[in-house]
């Protein structure tokens, strides 16, 4: 197992690597080809680390104990990560009784993203091309429903892992809606308390593992 989490370090590196060079190609040609440069980079920068800098740090942890190695390098390539690929690997993890962390978990994890992203990719490139004129059929009252799904289905991916441990669940839900509640109200950013539920989960779990290996 130690051989294939270097291989999947090694070419995960290689293919996150070319996936961020193509991100930039659209740039580069908007540049070259009609020389649209932004004229305020600075505050574009400023910009972008304040919207993204916490993820960096906070969807990392989150995801890699579930996703494992391998799984963590293809989540990111192929995007999508909490909507699609979170789901995905614990249904994954759940259907063949392998937990999360082990290295049987992490099988399931790589092979979860991997029929995800075969599966979600067809799927989007049809709906891009015809989601506009379906959208235009659907009610009104059915289209205001669509914000729902996501909160809906992390609602749902959250309830079922903890059933893994439901006093850990229970304090991570209570302290992010303490967070919720009053960080806005001391002005702190909702990235930040986002940051602080994941810390506050990590912590209910070390101390409720120590607690349970003394007894």
């Amino acid at each position: 197992m130690e051989g294939f989490k270097k291989s999947a370090v090694r070419f995960g590196s290689i293919t996150l690597l070319l996936a961020i060079i193509a991100n930039f190609c659209p740039s580069l040609y908007m540049f070259f080809v009609y020389n649209i440069f932004p004229t305020r980079m600075g505050q574009l920068l400023a910009v972008l680390v304040a919207t993204y800098a916490v993820n960096w740090i906070v969807q990392p942890i989150s995801y890699f104990g579930v996703f494992g190695t391998a799984g963590t390098y293809m989540a990111w390539l192929s995007g999508s990560v909490g909507d699609i690929r979170a789901p995905a690997v614990r249904m994954a993890q759940k259907i063949s009784e392998y937990d999360a962390g082990t290295n049987e978990g992490d099988v399931m994890a790589t092979l979860g993203i991997a029929s995800s992203t075969f599966i979600s990719m067809p799927i989007l490139t049809l709906f891009v091309f015809i989601g506009s004129a379906v959208l235009g059929l659907i009610p009104e009252t059915v289209q205001s429903a669509f914000v729902f799904i996501l909160p809906a289905m992390y609602g749902g991916v959250y309830a079922d892992m903890m059933q893994s441990n439901i006093k850990v669940g229970i304090l991570t839900l209570i302290a992010s809606t303490v967070f919720v509640a009053i960080l806005p109200l001391l002005g702190v950013p909702s990235a930040f308390i986002v940051l602080f539920a994941v810390i506050a989960g990590m912590l209910f779990a070390h101390i409720t593992f120590k607690t349970s290996e003394k007894k």
